[in-house]
């Protein structure tokens, strides 16, 4: 068949998106490339970017990565992109928004586990006890001291 077969998807694009822009300092066009193949990578999980063309979700992923790494530079990134004949505007809006949504779930996740690891509990269910607290491990389970005594109260009255 001699076929010549290619997938296109959002990484074809990205280096064509940030050529597009002149960023002020060269050398950041790296950390910029990064971030958005970070924030590509993360949307293949999430069926909602099915709809969007592989060029849409690159954009758009530019775009949420230069905010993040770039905010002065935000708008020239936004007027060079949407000033290209190829994008749709009404498409690269709602990926635009859909994957900022899921970078800020991220972040809210990440945060929330780096709290859970410092030890401060996020809620009631996560409070444990500490050694300080006199605990007893019976039968694999944490019982604080005054509770034993209470059982023990209780069961040398049967």
């Amino acid at each position: 068949m001699n076929w010549r077969m290619r997938s296109i998807t959002p990484f074809s694009f990205v280096h064509f998106f940030i050529s597009l822009s002149e960023l002020n300092d060269p050398s950041s066009s790296q950390p910029l490339k990064d971030r958005a193949t970070e924030i590509i990578f993360k949307a293949q999980n999430e069926i909602k970017f099915l709809e969007f063309k592989p060029s849409i979700i690159a954009a758009s992923a530019i775009l949420v990565a230069s905010k993040e790494r770039f905010p002065s530079q935000f708008p020239s990134f936004e007027r060079s992109i949407y000033s290209c004949q190829f994008v749709n505007e009404e498409n690269l809006q709602k990926c635009f928004h859909a994957l900022q949504e899921m970078v800020e779930m991220e972040w809210h996740e990440s945060v929330s586990e780096t709290m859970s690891c410092t030890g401060t509990p996020l809620s009631v269910l996560d409070r444990h006890f500490t050694g300080s607290e006199s605990e007893i491990i019976t039968n694999g389970s944490a019982v604080p001291e005054i509770k034993r005594r209470k059982l023990n109260v209780h069961s040398n009255k049967w």
